[in-house]
């Protein structure tokens, strides 16, 4: 996913396809600001975006793999 390119709120171009809702998608001005202000308005909501969250989660993660891998600790599942 090219989430610099969304969080500039830049539309990510691709090759309009040969279906119905693909060329719409693409020659619709109203349909594409609509996509454009969604993008916009989840850029802070958006866990894509929260990237304390997602550090601070990955960290957490790391360390019960660690704590796992010690001997004698049994293996489990890590909840997300």
């Amino acid at each position: 996913m090219a989430s610099t390119e969304l969080w500039a709120g830049l539309s990510v171009i691709t090759l309009m396809g040969s279906s119905f809702a693909s060329r719409v998608g693409a020659s619709n001005p109203r349909i594409l600001a609509e996509i454009r202000g969604h993008l916009e308005s989840g850029r802070i909501t958006c866990k894509l975006f929260d990237t304390l969250r997602y550090t601070n989660d990955i960290e957490w993660a790391y360390i019960k793999m660690i704590e796992q891998y010690r001997p004698g600790n049994p293996l489990e599942y890590i909840p997300y």
